[in-house]
């Protein structure tokens, strides 16, 4: 079974779904590909709360020591992926159709 987190974020200037909107569509893909969540992490980068990116290094906590190999975004942007390659896990957006899996 895949172990896998979900990543949601908020950011300024960008129209996303709410947080509890990105998780909820992060768990009905875990479900429909048998995916274990191991954990739920967000960020918030609006002018009046920069992002610290405390969530990404809590993911790549959860990569090197719990063998998370996957996660999973509502539509990651180019602003999210930037700072998720490279963590070690498998990025899928979950915001795909069906049955459909896309990796970026």
């Amino acid at each position: 079974m895949t172990t896998a987190v979900s990543y949601a974020y908020v950011n300024a200037g960008d129209n996303r779904p709410s947080l509890t909107e990105q998780f909820n569509a992060c768990r009905a893909y875990a479900s429909a590909h048998g995916y274990t969540i191991f954990g739920e992490f967000n960020d918030i980068d609006e002018s009046d709360q920069p992002a610290t990116t405390a969530a990404v290094a809590a993911i790549h906590d959860a990569v090197a020591r719990q063998g998370v190999t996957t996660i999973l975004v509502h539509r990651p942007s180019a602003w999210a992926l930037q700072r998720l390659n490279g963590l070690g896990a498998r990025v899928e957006d979950v915001s795909a159709t069906g049955s459909e899996q896309r990796t970026v």
